[in-house]
């Protein structure tokens, strides 16, 4: 099996040249996590959280360059990201001052970061959990169950099942396992969604979307801390 510190530099290594390729640009491609617009969900997310009246600190988990965390700091909500490349890190710094917003950034693994109990209201991750390996699901858990406060909000998107042939990865490890690279990716249906999730966290609203024209399905859930 391979170690966490093995993977981790994969996923460092993978998307520190993924990132630096862009070269302090955003994708031209606006349905792709690197382009500066923000998931069509989230404006979605943020109507919820307007309506329950919450506020308070939102943490983007694997915050890219800041798209998501831009949207809701607009929404006036303090915003903080954990980003484990550099490159990403100084594009999310410029997408914060383009639009004008305050993201409090740190750099570093989200397994290995250190947040207080309860620290936050609301947490968001559309693209890490996906390419964690499964021996890791429930450490990220862990972790998201320590800092996000009772009755707080979740976002999660991730790659869905019903995804069609993706030509730019190797075929399938199994069914739900895709490799780019030592880049792994997982593809998810709403039951091991919910198998994982479930026990913590209600989950209240599921929605299906796709990059685009591509073969490429997400899942996108909306939960709140039970």
């Amino acid at each position: 099996m391979m170690t966490k510190e093995k993977y981790k530099k994969i996923e460092t290594d993978f998307y520190e040249k993924f990132w630096k390729n862009l070269k302090g640009r955003f994708s031209f491609d606006k349905t792709h996590f690197s382009s500066e617009v923000p998931d069509p969900k989230i404006f979605d997310f943020i109507k919820i959280l307007k309506k329950k009246r919450v506020a308070g600190k939102v943490l983007d988990i694997g915050c890219g360059n800041s798209r998501n965390a831009v949207a809701l700091a607009k929404s006036r909500f303090k915003l903080f990201g954990i980003e484990i490349s550099s490159e990403a890190i100084k594009l999310s710094k410029m997408n914060g001052k383009l639009n004008k917003v305050k993201i409090d950034l740190k750099e570093g693994d989200f397994l290995e970061k250190n947040y207080k109990k309860n620290e936050f209201e609301v947490c968001i991750d559309s693209g890490l959990f996906h390419h964690l390996r499964k021996y890791q699901w429930q450490e990220y858990l862990n972790i998201l169950n320590n800092i996000l406060r009772p009755g707080g909000y979740f976002y999660l998107k991730v790659f869905s099942v019903d995804s069609g042939k993706l030509h730019k990865f190797t075929p399938p490890i199994g069914r739900r396992w895709l490799k780019k690279n030592n880049h792994v990716s997982r593809l998810f249906d709403v039951q091991e969604i919910e198998s994982i999730f479930g026990q913590d966290f209600e989950i209240i609203k599921i929605m299906k979307t796709s990059k685009g024209e591509t073969p490429l399905r997400f899942l996108v859930f909306f939960m709140r801390k039970k």
